[in-house]
């Protein structure tokens, strides 16, 4: 079995290697914003940590 047969895949690989391509781009996208999304949550809970600790050395 040679490399352009696998590649191939009995007349079929443009679609089976297009959508192992659109599946890991939206793998990818769905990594992205959970990144961003952490990130996001991150700061927000430092925010709201400095809020409280400025409060209470306030009072």
């Amino acid at each position: 079995m040679s490399l352009a047969k696998f590649i191939d895949m009995g007349g079929y690989g443009f679609y089976i290697w297009s959508s192992y391509g659109i599946a890991f781009c939206v793998l990818m996208v769905m990594v992205w914003k959970i990144r961003k999304n952490k990130n996001m949550i991150y700061k927000q809970l430092r925010m709201k940590y400095k809020r409280t600790h400025n409060i209470q050395q306030d009072n």
